[in-house]
């Protein structure tokens, strides 16, 4: 649960709380929304756990947010053509009797966003509106995404703790933008669709290829002195390198794809570029790095430049050109293994700290990935 309504006391408001992610790796950020009080509301108590001519203002407060929140998406739970007085005053006692009276007096009042949501769909079509399957799908994969991480219990290796995955939190990031009104519609939903390809393809590469090497390296073994005398363990070790270098790369992509999308509302296309070679091709960072280093907000993405640009180089060998790695195989070469992982190690260090700063601070996020230098915000 991350978006939630919570009322703590009958004196004060109703507001919304947005928690779940981490500010540079440490505090926990916590947003808090004011929602709202219609005039004739303006001063009276919130109760719950009574009557119901005592519930119906929270309840009319909650469903009234709700009801915003819902009509920045593309198909709001209300229509123009049922929003008549007589319904929505149905809905708003209905709503008291099932969910406000029913509630313990004596505790803080909370309840989740997404589940007010759901009510409101149901109660007026029967079935979950564009939003609220749009949040349901992100909390189906992350459901799975945990299970697959508890799979095979203690004998799994993992590659990075269970508490990264936590913080990649990306329905508290789709909930900032629809809380601020910074992304709605189509917009918020593609954002959601780059984020979730991002989260999976770091997930993959973490926890499924990486480990899968080590344990295959383990068991045919490897003599990194004389790696003839172990020849399948060096094919694995060349393998291992060159899925980490193209899917390295294609993270990157996300990343690209993800921050033009959410800055611009528009996909990001590649710019015509000419190799050292003089073959002509389409380059979505040579238009991304320009472009992100004139952005206030995402400026510090460009020191990502000469990562990628390292990458790129070892990538061009096996996917455009005769394999490195083929070559370093006949000539019982291995290559230190840390150029293949330095961006994705970075990503990890830096990008998450990059999206809270930008997205959920409003502010710059200043370091220099390629230095390794600390964050600052400001």
């Amino acid at each position: 649960m991350t978006m939630t309504y919570v009322c703590e006391a009958t004196e004060g408001p109703p507001v919304r709380k947005i928690t779940g992610l981490r500010v540079l790796s440490a505090g926990e950020y916590r947003a808090i929304g004011q929602i709202a009080i219609p005039d004739m509301y303006a001063s009276r108590s919130f109760k719950w756990g009574g009557s119901l001519e005592e519930a119906e203002p929270l309840a009319v407060v909650l469903l009234t947010d709700c009801l915003k929140l819902a009509k920045k998406s593309p198909d709001a739970p209300v229509s123009a053509a049922d929003s008549s007085q007589d319904v929505v005053s149905r809905l708003h006692q209905k709503f008291a009797e099932e969910v406000i009276c029913p509630a313990d007096p004596d505790a803080t009042f909370s309840i989740d966003w997404l589940e007010v949501l759901v009510w409101l769909d149901q109660h007026i079509h029967g079935e979950p509106g564009t939003l609220a399957a749009l949040f349901e799908r992100i909390r189906d994969f992350e459901t799975l995404l945990r299970a697959a991480f508890d799979d095979g219990g203690h004998l799994r290796k993992h590659r990075v703790s269970r508490g990264i995955w936590e913080t990649w939190n990306i329905e508290a990031f789709a909930e900032l933008c629809l809380a601020n009104g910074q992304l709605k519609g189509q917009r918020l939903q593609r954002f959601i669709d780059h984020f979730l390809d991002l989260k999976f393809k770091l997930y993959m590469l973490a926890e499924v290829d990486v480990p899968t090497y080590a344990s295959a390296k383990e068991m045919w073994g490897l003599n990194r002195d004389r790696p003839r005398d172990t020849p399948h363990g060096f094919a694995t070790q060349l393998s291992e390198e060159v899925t980490l270098i193209v899917k390295s790369r294609a993270i990157w992509e996300s990343i690209m794809n993800l921050v033009y999308w959410y800055a611009t509302g528009k996909e990001i296309k590649g710019v015509q570029a000419v190799d050292e070679d003089g073959v002509s091709y389409k380059s979505k960072q040579k238009k991304f790095f320009p472009w992100v280093a004139e952005q206030p907000l995402w400026a510090s993405l460009a020191t990502f430049e000469p990562l990628v640009s390292k990458l790129d180089q070892l990538r061009t060998s096996e996917v455009h050109r005769f394999s490195r790695v083929r070559s370093n195989f006949t000539r019982e070469t291995l290559e230190p293994i840390e150029q293949c992982v330095a961006l994705v190690n970075t990503v990890l260090m830096y990008v998450l700290d990059q999206f809270v700063a930008a997205i959920a601070l409003r502010c710059s996020a200043t370091y220099d990935a390629a230095e390794k230098t600390q964050v600052t915000l400001g």
